[in-house]
């Protein structure tokens, strides 16, 4: 496994490039099973390079920039057990320049849901995923469905800017009592650690909800507020309606829905989302008529329930688990 520190370094993926694609899974470390499975994903589609990077950009003031887990030894000796290829670890003066410099701004699925309790953060997300892409050069890129509301800004990155980047989303990976895997669990005492199940345990009530029939937002958005009363706050409990999309979808993996949250409610018809339209996460084109997974999914018009909750007060988490179909290869 090539270890890589130093943006200098980057030619050293030269030789990785053939015979098949340049696989990127971007992480801030402090890695555990989820980002595993993202790299052992990776390894069948390609060769893998994991990047480790606490980006400065997307915490905002008050939030755990200072204190977010570091410890690249271990990461290092995790990644040894795995089909990683390599490893790129720079330092902020190789992503960063001095103020000024050119950043992205997030579009409209950065508003609402997490971009509303986290004003900037996406701006940075985006910089610095661009710029991982721009140094690393990579075919495809895979990100953990854990951090939905990211893949949709991402996605649409992708698409507006023209990236020649193919995205792949995985599946959220959560502990034995239903806890989504997240670097941050290790902030938690045993007691914060047991309340902050109510996560999953109000998408499971919202998920019920819906199988049983009930297509009243207000009612699946009160029974997850509900399940969250473990937290210390709620953020947002939302469900969010697929009108407009035209019944078709132009990638199994690939996020589906108009608006994309639109503070919980629905918002504008997505353009890329009709038929015959390509979608960087589907990596092909979708003939018409083949109808939304999520509406299989659920039989009804809603998208996605996602619940995020401050689950203690010694950390902000804004987790949005997804009810998406299976992780599939696409392309």
């Amino acid at each position: 496994m090539i270890v890589m520190q130093g943006a200098g370094e980057l030619a050293g993926l030269d030789a990785l490039r053939k015979p098949g694609p340049l696989v990127l899974v971007p992480t801030m470390g402090a890695l555990h099973e989820g980002h595993l499975s993202l790299v052992e994903q990776g390894a069948a589609l390609g060769t893998v390079v994991v990047t480790i990077f606490v980006n400065p950009t997307q915490f905002g003031p008050g939030e755990d920039f200072a204190a977010y887990p570091r410890d690249l030894a271990s990461d290092l000796a995790l990644l040894e057990g795995t089909s990683a290829a390599a490893v790129f670890a720079p330092a902020v003066a190789d992503m960063y320049g001095p103020p000024g410099e050119v950043t992205v701004r997030a579009g409209r699925r950065a508003e609402g849901l997490c971009g509303a309790s986290r004003p900037g953060h996406f701006d940075g997300v985006l910089t610095v995923v661009a710029k991982l892409f721009g140094m690393v050069r990579p075919d495809i890129a895979i990100f953990g469905r854990k951090d939905a509301q990211q893949c949709l800004v991402i996605e649409q990155m992708v698409h507006d800017l023209r990236l020649p980047v193919r995205l792949v989303d995985a599946p959220t990976v959560r502990e034995p009592d239903g806890l989504a895997m997240s670097s941050r669990n290790r902030y938690l005492d045993t007691a914060q650690r047991g309340r902050a199940t109510c996560l999953s345990r109000a998408l499971a009530r919202g998920r019920a909800l819906l199988g049983e029939g009930v297509r009243e937002r207000g009612v699946i958005e009160a029974a997850m507020t509900g399940e969250l009363a473990a937290s210390d706050s709620v953020d947002y409990a939302a469900l969010a309606r697929a009108a407009g999309t035209g019944g078709a979808h132009p990638g199994a993996g690939r996020p589906c829905g108009p608006g994309h949250c639109g503070k919980g409610g629905a918002g504008p018809p997505d353009r890329q989302c009709g038929p015959g339209n390509r979608g960087p996460w589907s990596g092909r084109n979708e003939p018409a008529g083949r109808g939304c997974p999520r509406r299989r999914l659920t039989g009804s018009g809603y998208t996605w329930k996602v619940a995020s909750a401050k689950h203690v007060s010694s950390t902000r988490s804004f987790l949005t688990p997804w009810f998406l179909p299976p992780a599939r290869a696409r392309g």
